[in-house]
């Protein structure tokens, strides 16, 4: 008798367990969709309905990356999956230095600027009341041609 009820209750929960793992599969679950959200370094960022199995790369397309969009730390193979958030970086435009205003400091930062050069153009630009043209720094002893095009886009008046 113990065991025909143990039997009878195993049964009992064999049937609903296969039951809810069957029911709780849909066949139409790749028809499915949800929203993700796009920020950042788009032009047209927002709320994005995509379908299942659809990737990052797929609703960039739609979200249209501005110029200077950094997709870099993105995976754009992935996957997207219910309530995510992508966003965009940009592209950090470096800082220019400036030979008239800039510190011993800052000008040591430059490639092949040390601390003694850096004098010599802080120096220059007292006694010539600053800088009127880039290639000017030239005139500064210690920076040539390969210095300048070394720094020449990393520096402004």
């Amino acid at each position: 008798m113990l065991i025909r009820t143990i039997v009878t209750i195993l049964f009992f929960f064999l049937t609903l367990a296969s039951f809810v793992s069957v029911n709780s599969y849909d066949i139409n679950d790749e028809e499915k969709t949800y929203e993700i959200e796009v920020k950042g370094a788009v032009k047209n960022p927002g709320v994005y309905e995509v379908k299942k199995g659809e990737t990052i790369e797929d609703v960039l397309m739609e979200a249209i990356l501005l110029d200077d969009a950094d997709t870099s730390s993105l995976n754009l193979t992935r996957s997207l999956y219910p309530y995510q958030v992508i966003v965009v970086g940009q592209i950090a435009e470096e800082k220019k230095i400036s030979i008239n205003s800039a510190t011993i400091e800052e000008l040591d930062t430059l490639t092949g600027i040390g601390k003694a050069t850096a004098e010599k153009i802080i120096e220059y630009r007292e006694r010539n009341g600053g800088f009127s043209y880039l290639e000017e720094i030239m005139e500064v002893s210690g920076i040539k041609e390969k210095t300048y095009a070394k720094i020449k886009d990393k520096i402004s008046l």
